[in-house]
């Protein structure tokens, strides 16, 4: 198969799970999501883990999470929400051109739901406020973490 036609290919399959059946597809890539946040920071979170379960607040473990890098390094805190503002798109399916798919973008928030959720030790809501991949000056991640 040639790159040409994979990236066709997968293209195809991403507007697929978009317009048939949109819940299934897209909590199918979230749960691809979660698995890319373990495979990129599940040793190192496991190695953090003991510090951040030592912090008081919100905004220490904010702090913290910028400093260590988890996630953008641009976290902000309003409310019951934290605010991940990436100045670029990251992810190397994207940003490599295979997938151009705006709904590909469902992937990185179960990536951040992963993330969240593990740092927190409590469900999350995450939604993606922008997006490089959509026309967007950034990829905004609003983190709920009054859970419903």
């Amino acid at each position: 198969m040639s790159n040409k036609h994979l990236k066709w290919w997968l293209n195809t399959f991403m507007s697929s799970l978009q317009e048939d059946d949109k819940r299934t597809g897209l909590a199918i890539l979230a749960d691809c999501g979660r698995a890319c946040m373990e495979s990129h920071f599940g040793k190192k979170l496991n190695d953090l883990k003991a510090e951040i379960d030592n912090l008081n607040n919100v905004d220490e473990i904010v702090v913290f999470m910028n400093k260590n890098h988890l996630g953008s390094g641009n976290i902000v805190r309003k409310g019951d929400c934290l605010y991940d503002r990436y100045p670029k798109c990251y992810c190397p399916t994207m940003s490599s051109g295979i997938i151009e798919s705006p709904v590909f973008c469902n992937c990185t928030r179960g990536f951040n739901k992963a993330l969240f959720e593990a740092v927190f030790d409590k469900p999350v809501q995450v939604k993606i406020e922008k997006s490089v991949a959509r026309g967007d000056d950034c990829c905004l991640i609003k983190v709920n973490l009054k859970s419903r």
